[in-house]
């Protein structure tokens, strides 16, 4: 017996999920709050929800990450070049560090400043993704 992978019912699936979860933090946020203070709201929580997708493929990240930095000394690159690796494969693994720091300030903390820490995981993406232009 076959067993078939259907990746669309994996991508609906988790956006049922994500929909779900936001109409629960909606109904959460609820208090009594200005109407500024709950659309800060509402657009931290909604990046945080994106910023957590790569998380899904992080398994698979940090599997490639050990092995590249196996490989690291077998390489006769320049030091540069090998430096930029290192610090890509750094910022690469530590996103989930970043992430779960980012969600717990949004989800648990009362502060005005969560949007800009909602952002973080942003900043953090783009940092590695220099890291990698900049290696190439």
């Amino acid at each position: 017996m076959e067993i078939a992978f259907y990746p669309e019912g994996i991508i609906l699936l988790t956006a049922i999920f994500i929909i779900l979860f936001f109409v629960a933090i909606l109904r959460k946020t609820k208090k009594f709050l200005s109407p500024e203070t709950r659309i800060l709201n509402v657009i931290s929580i909604l990046l945080i929800i994106i910023e957590g997708l790569p998380l899904l493929i992080y398994p698979f990240v940090l599997i490639a990450n050990l092995m590249s930095l196996a490989g690291l000394g077998a390489s006769d690159q320049p030091f540069m070049a090998n430096l930029l690796m290192v610090l890509f494969l750094i910022a690469t693994s530590t996103y989930p560090l970043t992430y779960i720091f980012s969600a717990f300030f949004v989800f648990k903390r009362e502060s005005r400043y969560k949007l800009l820490v909602a952002l973080c995981p942003v900043l953090h993406i783009l940092l590695a993704y220099f890291l990698f232009q900049l290696g190439d």
